[in-house]
């Protein structure tokens, strides 16, 4: 009999109450966020999307959220290439048997069928409009102080709050952050062509570009540069502006027909250097954040919560520090090799010298040439290595 209480009602909150709901052991989730997302219908071209990994979109459908539920948008393939440097690495799903990496689901349709999901499941319970100000763990369990200053108590404290916690805060655990120097330039635009599915990442003078398709022919950018760079451009007029993203993206995928509003973060990665403690995970943002530059956040976040109510699994109270740090052993490879792999990413077409451009070259050679690396790699991608899959190992 464990009752299981959310900080943080956002997309991986909310899959996460899904998740932990599946397991016997957990018998009531509730959920409590103070500001919880609600719907709103929104010009197509000014959405916002996160790109799911074929293994995510298989979790959700454990989960009973179909694809087709989404509205999502499959990714048949990969394109990846860079300025002045080898001429591109084309990557396709069939070659792992797979009819796609994964696909692309605007933020409100995948909140709206987690939340269709969640009312659906009589043990979950999200309609605590307030916060958790702080908890103590002690002998009996987790002892929890709402906002509106109600006493409550569970067995289990799943912190997914983002990546500014207040609850990290409070119980003191420190976040190492790193500054990319970066700005994440966010912005759909309308196609004169159609994408036929095909992700790009660009990386246009060292700085990463991100376009990932969407249903009715449009893509989704994620544009880093320099903070000079991006008050520059976001000055630009519309018109001016689609010409300089096209110059950086490269015409390969044809012209621009409209774009939405851009919305701008400093681009920066953290990582909590504690992630658990008896009677409560953290997940999500809050205990990871990563560059942009793969799509990959949400994907890890979805296995993290997988792996965790694999914790559950005949969870006991008196039993809760060794199954969480199971749990954290179980992510921890995961969690570093994603975040780690993102880091280098972005830093290695960073460097402009000529040691690295041929060391780049020679990496993408080897990709494209060696059957088992690429293998390995596309698996990845694709969310489907075994290391990524969701029961604890």
């Amino acid at each position: 009999m464990t009752r299981a209480v959310i900080a943080g009602g956002g997309l991986v909150g909310r899959m996460a109450a899904l998740q932990l709901a599946q397991t016997e052991s957990v018998t009531s989730v509730e959920i409590f966020d103070p500001n919880p997302v609600v719907s709103a219908d929104t010009n197509a071209l000014d959405v916002r999307s996160t790109a799911l990994s074929a293994g995510t979109l298989d979790e959700l459908a454990r989960l009973g959220i179909s694809t087709q539920q989404l509205g999502a948008q499959p990714i048949s393939g990969i394109h990846v290439s860079a300025s002045q440097h080898f001429g591109g690495l084309a990557l396709s799903a069939d070659e792992i048997n797979q009819p796609c990496f994964g696909a692309v689901v605007e933020n409100q349709m995948l909140l709206n069928a987690l939340s269709c999901g969640i009312e659906s499941h009589a043990s979950i319970h999200a309609s605590r409009l307030e916060g958790i100000d702080s908890f103590t763990v002690t002998e009996q369990g987790v002892h929890l102080k709402t906002s509106s200053g109600d006493a409550q108590t569970a067995e289990l404290l799943v912190i997914a709050d983002g990546a500014k916690s207040r609850l990290l805060k409070q119980a003191g655990i420190e976040v190492q952050k790193t500054d990319y120097q970066q700005v994440a330039l966010v912005f759909n635009v309308a196609l004169k062509q159609p994408h036929q599915g095909i992700a790009r990442e660009r990386f246009a003078d060292g700085k990463p570009l991100a376009l990932l398709p969407l249903t009715q022919q449009r893509y989704a950018a994620v544009w880093c540069v320099s903070p000079d760079d991006a008050a520059a451009l976001t000055a630009l007029s519309p018109e001016l502006f689609i010409e300089r993203f096209e110059a950086a993206a490269t015409l390969r995928f044809g012209g621009v027909e409209a774009m939405g509003k851009i919305a701008s973060f400093p681009v920066a990665a953290q990582q909590s250097q504690e992630i658990f403690r008896r009677g409560v995970a953290v997940i999500g943002n809050a205990a990871h954040t990563l560059h942009p530059v793969a799509g990959q956040g949400f994907n890890l976040c979805a296995r993290d919560g997988a792996r965790l109510a694999s914790a559950m699994d005949n969870f006991d109270w008196h039993q809760a520090y060794s199954a969480l740090a199971k749990w954290e052993q179980a992510v921890h490879q995961d969690q570093a090799l994603v975040f780690n792999a993102c880091d280098q990413l972005v830093r290695t077409f960073a460097l402009s010298s000529r040691v690295a451009s041929i060391a780049r070259t020679s990496a993408m050679i080897a990709l494209a040439s060696a059957p088992t690396l690429r293998k390995e790699f596309l698996s990845r991608a694709a969310g489907l290595h075994p290391t990524q899959q969701g029961t604890l190992i």
